[in-house]
């Protein structure tokens, strides 16, 4: 992590890859925990978690590359 990275507005691929392992992690253990108090209804909140927090991870990959610096443009904040 250098100063080329501050000037570009890189975010550090740590930050990404943590939250990579916590939305796995969280999608992973999520049925077993809503299923004792939700029952069946669980299957359907869990795929909704799921669009919830796979958003969250695009978001945190956007910051990699916040301005398109890198040429991903999939991957860059758009306003």
């Amino acid at each position: 992590f250098d100063i080329d990275d501050f000037r570009a507005g890189r975010m550090q691929l740590a930050y990404v890859q943590l939250v990579q392992v916590l939305v796995d992690s969280l999608m992973l253990l999520s049925p077993f925990a809503l299923y004792p108090e939700c029952g069946i209804l669980s299957l359907p909140l869990v795929g909704t978690l799921t669009l919830f927090f796979k958003g969250l991870l695009s978001l945190s990959k956007s910051f990699l590359d916040p301005f398109g610096v890198e040429g991903y443009q999939e991957q860059n904040i758009r306003v």
